[in-house]
């Protein structure tokens, strides 16, 4: 948080003028002003104009407030999770229950975001995240028991990993990892070139009642929940 505060201060100061000089420089060419009349208001080609003063707020505080907004705007997404530094990058070990909806951030000062830790999002009130093309590690039982989580999304260009109906599959699709337990669908096909399903990758499915499984399905992984024992599979 002292971060961000620095940052928005630092935001402040690349818009404000260091002198008188230089704010009537940098006002003039900001509203390319071509003349002043006797009350100081700054003409243009068309004789309208506005008072100096005016002009100056203006131009000083939009530049300023869309800075400042955009530092904030990052540094709510950073404050969402607890994270390691692990060889100049970074991975997400925990999560805050801030609002439920998270996009992870391909940085988070500075280091990219390249991992999520193993449970790091587990037993939150998480309902829905995006992962950048940045993460190219995701750790055992990272969504595990989020019972409110309804879709996983993979940005198309991640090397390591992707996602259809908001399902988390591994690139080739051939692994199904996680399927999001508030889904809401009560029957699934499972995609025909998949060949293993991960451990727990249904866990607490419960609106999910009917799966087709193809013939292409070599492993599925263990999963001890009762309600994955509710579910029938063609």
């Amino acid at each position: 948080m002292e971060l961000c505060v620095l940052a928005a201060v630092g935001a402040v100061a690349r818009y404000s003028p260091s002198t008188p000089m230089a704010l009537d420089l940098w006002n003039l060419h900001s509203f390319s002003a071509t003349s002043t009349n006797s009350s100081g208001v700054y003409t243009n080609s068309d004789g309208a104009g506005k008072p100096m003063k005016t002009c100056i707020k203006e131009s000083f505080l939009v530049p300023v407030f869309v800075a400042v907004v955009a530092v904030l705007v990052v540094c709510r997404s950073q404050a969402q999770f607890t994270y390691a530094t692990n060889n100049g990058t970074i991975t997400i070990t925990g999560y805050l229950d801030i609002n439920g909806v998270v996009v992870i951030p391909y940085t988070i000062t500075g280091p990219p975001v390249t991992a999520i830790g193993d449970q790091a999002f587990a037993n939150s009130n998480l309902t829905s995240v995006t992962i950048p093309n940045s993460v190219t590690s995701i750790g055992f039982q990272a969504f595990d028991s989020c019972t409110a989580l309804r879709a996983i999304t993979v940005e198309t260009n991640n090397p390591a990993y992707s996602s259809l109906s908001g399902v988390l599959f591994d690139k080739a699709k051939t692994a199904l990892i996680r399927y999001p337990a508030d889904n809401g669908a009560t029957s699934f096909a499972i995609p025909n070139r998949v060949t293993s399903i991960g451990l727990e990758a249904f866990e607490l499915c419960i609106s999910v009642t009917n799966f087709t499984i193809g013939n292409s399905v070599a492993i599925i992984g263990r999963d001890e929940s009762a309600e994955a024992l509710k579910m029938n599979f063609n």
